[in-house]
């Protein structure tokens, strides 16, 4: 993939203060004098300065409670393959993922991201699955398979480790990462295609994320609406059948719905293998070179407009008022502050501060 810009997240110096916000601010805000590595170019210290004004206030926003869970045999997929969501969850994140695995443009992305995602699986299975992920006869049965795989796996692993080389932000992030899918899992099987990337992710690997302005942006706009776009599929459940006079109508709000969705999915996965491959490139060259260093913030900025014309559909579309409520409750960034209380209250009763295994 060509990019106008190259670097690395530890180029990306930041000032410290205290407040746990104003912390996660700083350290995203990116000095004008960073050095990036293939150019020299330098990013514009007005742009960065409404950048970091625009995140100050999205940071505040009122993340969704998401309960303590514990991932176990009880949440298997099997139990899910006779639900008609499911079944069109999985089919609308397949389409998303699809199109960025035969887009010539991202298909490197692709292929990267799988490579770096697989990792986590036993030795005996890391190659099976690298022949499957992207495979030409676009087997999803099987991705998903091994997708699911990733992200349980990913699940169950510790991440909160207490390790003094990073804060309790990247922790409360991953912590608060897993807690979200996992029960989103519980629901919808495509939850493991959609987010393996966020499973596999560890403090140490998502703190440089927190460092760089955009990678930081977009995390905290995209990690918080996990249940936003998982809950999306009732909207198009909501919707009539077309029947009559008025069948081609909704067909086509139908089709127009479902389309503006699948887009939208595109869009969070690109950042999400553009995230896997940025936390791999002080050491892989190749996915250093997938990453899209210099306009990652064009595609934020893109999801943070999906979102805003998402909005727009949902108001449009679900008639039942407490429905309607339900999902756009979720439409919000990671809070910080309140991710911060619960780490704090959890600390103070010496429980875990993650999901339970």
């Amino acid at each position: 993939m060509t990019t106008n810009r190259e670097t690395t997240l530890d180029q990306a110096p930041c000032r410290r203060s205290a407040g746990i916000v104003r912390r996660l601010l700083n350290r995203a805000h990116i000095s004008k004098d960073a050095n990036f590595a293939s150019t020299g170019s330098n990013n514009s210290s007005d742009s960065e300065s409404s950048h970091h004004g625009s995140l100050k206030e999205r940071a505040r926003g009122h993340t969704p409670s998401i309960p303590w869970f514990t991932p176990g045999p009880g949440t298997s997929s099997s139990k899910h393959s006779g639900s008609i969501q499911a079944t069109l969850s999985r089919d609308l994140w397949d389409e998303a993922y699809d199109r960025l695995r035969l887009d010539r443009n991202t298909a490197g992305l692709v292929v990267t991201y799988e490579f770096i995602v697989s990792q986590e699986l036993p030795d005996e299975l890391k190659a099976i699955a690298r022949g499957v992920l992207s495979s030409a006869d676009g087997d999803t049965d099987r991705r998903a398979e091994f997708m699911t795989a990733i992200a349980r796996t990913g699940l169950a692993k510790r991440r909160g480790s207490k390790t003094s080389q990073v804060d309790d932000v990247s922790r409360m992030v991953v912590e608060y990462s897993k807690r979200a899918v996992a029960v989103e899992l519980n629901e919808y099987p495509a939850t493991a295609l959609a987010w393996s990337g966020v499973c596999v992710l560890t403090p140490l690997l998502v703190d440089p994320l927190l460092h760089h302005n955009d990678f930081c942006r977009g995390t905290i706009h995209i990690i918080g609406r996990i249940p936003w776009y998982m809950s999306l599929i009732h909207m198009l459940m909501s919707m009539a059948r077309p029947t009559g006079s008025h069948g081609d109508e909704v067909e086509r709000q139908y089709k127009n719905a479902k389309d503006n969705i699948v887009g939208l999915y595109c869009h969070v996965l690109e950042f999400e293998m553009n995230c896997i491959c940025a936390t791999a490139s002080a050491w892989n060259q190749v996915a250093k070179n997938m990453v899209r260093w210099g306009t990652i913030g064009e595609l934020v900025d893109t999801i943070r407009q999906d979102d805003e014309q998402m909005s727009t559909l949902v108001n449009d579309i679900v008639t039942d008022l407490p429905q309607r409520q339900e999902i756009l409750s979720r439409n919000t960034d990671l809070d910080v502050d309140v991710l911060d209380k619960e780490w704090r209250i959890n600390e103070e009763s010496g429980e875990e501060t993650g999901p339970r295994h």
